[in-house]
């Protein structure tokens, strides 16, 4: 669903580009049809800027793991963390996104 679910339809002219790099691996990226301008989903126009404090981090992929996990780190803690700071739920309530908490038994 391409993130639908979080935040929102991709916005005119963006469409989803799927390609399979060297070793198989399948890659999602964007495509503006207007410009022809490909970026990778971390660039995402629905995601906005990177808040100020984080940086990302560069992602050796491992024969392990074949699979790109977006690493970040915050330059004012220190912490690392395995995802998009742009994700938190206080980003996505910043956006207008309305968050449902389920508990799970």
């Amino acid at each position: 669903m391409n993130g639908e679910a979080l935040l929102g339809p991709l916005p005119v002219p963006w469409t989803v580009l799927r390609t399979t790099d060297s070793r198989g691996i399948h890659q999602v990226g964007l495509l503006n049809t207007e410009t022809k301008e490909k970026v990778s989903i971390e660039d995402d126009p629905r995601l906005g800027e990177m808040p100020p404090e984080w940086e990302r981090l560069e992602v050796v992929p491992s024969p392990d793991d074949p699979y790109y996990v977006q690493r970040c780190r915050n330059k004012i803690t220190g912490e690392e963390i395995n995802s998009d700071p742009r994700l938190l739920p206080e980003e996505l309530e910043k956006r207008g996104v309305k968050l449902q908490t389920f508990r799970l038994v």
